[in-house]
């Protein structure tokens, strides 16, 4: 149904939705939200598909981290393909609203969806936000003590060497982005 009626699928999705929240449940609001917000982006119901994402953001309290993990990312493999191309600003605004939500939730998930997120800034030569990102995926990689003032990146010290393959991702941005820059 999915595949073949994408609106009927997405007015059931929202029906369960909605009878949920008349029951004052949510055991397959998050699962329905996910669907929506998926098949919201295919019908390009773009004001939809942000208020679903929204919700959806909000209820990952009620989920597993796994499930949470697996909806981010099949969210985001759809981003990739469909709305990079037809709406880059729809592209952003949905990483915004995960990556905000993951920075209080979830450390790892917030980076990889950031180093995502770094990579459609690259693909798209948009080298001032990449850089922005860049400073906050280092920032995220500092020691406790590092963190509460101010640091210099050139010195290996402020590292939290726990986070040395996370780090290792970044710097290998920075030189794909020098290379690009020409620098």
């Amino acid at each position: 149904m999915l595949k073949d009626s994408p609106q009927e699928a997405l007015e059931r999705f929202e029906t369960v939705v909605t009878l949920e929240e008349s029951r004052n449940e949510s055991t397959y609001s998050f699962n329905s939200h996910k669907f929506i917000v998926i098949l919201a982006a295919q019908l390009g119901l773009y004001d939809k598909m942000i208020k679903s994402q929204q919700n959806l953001m909000k209820m990952t309290d009620k989920a597993s981290r796994n499930e949470v993990s697996e909806a981010i990312n099949r969210i985001l493999d759809l981003v990739e393909s469909q709305l990079q191309e037809k709406s880059p600003e729809m592209a952003k605004e949905m990483y915004t609203l995960i990556l905000a939500k993951l920075k209080t939730y979830n450390e790892r998930l917030w980076f990889t969806t950031s180093l995502r997120l770094a990579q459609m800034y690259l693909s798209s030569q948009q080298f001032a936000p990449l850089e922005q990102m860049l400073v906050d995926l280092k920032t995220a990689c500092l020691t406790p003590e590092a963190a509460a003032s101010a640091c210099d990146f050139t010195r290996t010290e402020v590292f939290d060497i726990g986070k040395g393959s996370m780090l290792l991702e970044v710097f290998s941005f920075e030189i794909q982005m020098c290379i690009e820059l020409k620098e």
